[in-house]
């Protein structure tokens, strides 16, 4: 049980800082493109005819709709910083907490399994689903029960119990 957690905190750590980074980069692209929707437009003039008429026509961008272009592509960034708060960050923080077994991360990483489930891509649909299967059994509920010597290499623990029961209790030390 405890290879599937490691397994569920490492994926929720990669997924979390990969879609971070693609956040990274397409809100820079968004507020790039917000930026070029802002530059002046120069005036295009041109000639149209037709067989019995001439007509010049101007080709000037309304400044509003050059607003709005802007203003949309501001959302679009917006949006996907809000994304990245809602998603990555907590998977982050809850992959990190599942190898450290902390019992408040196991709740955090069942929400982030549910976010990951409604996102609609198969990948993360994927671990969500895994990541609910196992930190809704019983093994996974128990360990993260337990207290928090098992996150300490054996060596350590037994050799740090047995020095100080052995000092206290006056026996010699095994």
């Amino acid at each position: 049980m405890r290879t599937h957690i490691n397994v569920i905190a490492w994926l929720q750590i990669v997924f979390g800082i990969l879609i971070g980074l693609s956040c990274i980069v397409l809100v820079g692209m968004f507020l790039s493109i917000g930026n070029i929707t802002k530059a002046p437009t120069p005036a295009v003039s041109s000639t149209v005819s037709h067989p019995n008429q001439t007509q010049e026509v101007s080709g000037v961008m309304d400044d509003t709709l050059i607003r709005s272009l802007s203003q949309s592509f501001n959302l679009a960034a917006g949006i996907v910083v809000g994304m990245v708060i809602v998603v990555a960050i907590p998977g982050v923080i809850a992959g990190i907490g599942l190898l450290r077994l902390a019992a408040w991360s196991r709740i955090l990483a069942i929400v982030v399994s549910i976010l990951d489930i409604l996102s609609l891509n198969p990948l993360f649909i994927a671990l969500g689903v895994y990541g609910l299967v196992i930190l809704l059994s019983q093994e996974s509920i128990a360990l993260f029960q337990q207290p928090a010597l098992h996150s300490l290499p054996q060596g350590r623990v037994s050799g740090t119990v047995t020095t100080s029961v052995s000092e206290r209790s006056g026996d010699p030390k095994v």
